[in-house]
């Protein structure tokens, strides 16, 4: 008896695993065991509309909800000029920096307080970032195609905020 309830806990968990690679990035496909027991664990569990609405609220919480997500690498300034792997997410609201490997966000600004932003032509298709209250962002595109969709999704953007 105790090993059909197993048997049909693992299916159950396969299932889940299917349902959530057909909506997750590819990133969050292979999530950890830790997970799995916190959804286990909630109270919800056997309710699929509560479940998908702990989903959205998860995914509305994420610093890059409504953004759209180019791939960068941010020029950091010192001793040496590094170039780091980011995601620069651009959305009505706000201008958001995640680090590529953790999604983690690093730095946030509003729309509102961007003034200008620089496009470089040179061999590296580089962007210049400035905003009023911090240190403009130094980001490198990494192809024409990618600074173009950059600049038309800032214009947008802007346009929509009425700037």
């Amino acid at each position: 008896m105790r090993v059909s309830e197993n048997v049909e806990d693992d299916k159950q968990v396969k299932e889940l695993k299917l349902i959530l690679a057909r909506y997750l990035p590819p990133d969050y496909h292979n999530s950890a065991k830790e997970k799995h027991n916190k959804l286990w664990h909630t109270p919800f569990y056997d309710n699929e509309l509560k479940l998908k609405q702990m989903y959205v609220k998860l995914c509305k919480k994420l610093p890059s909800y409504g953004c759209k997500i180019y791939q960068v690498k941010e020029i950091q300034r010192g001793n040496l000029q590094r170039k780091q792997g980011r995601l620069l997410g651009i959305s009505e609201e706000k201008i958001v920096l995640l680090d590529s490997k953790s999604k983690a966000l690093i730095r946030s600004q509003p729309v509102s307080e961007l003034r200008h932003w620089h496009l470089g032509n040179s061999p590296i298709n580089c962007v210049e970032l400035d905003f009023q209250s911090c240190k403009p962002w130094n980001l490198v595109c990494s192809s024409e195609d990618v600074l173009r969709s950059l600049s038309l999704a800032l214009w947008e953007v802007l346009e929509c905020d009425g700037i």
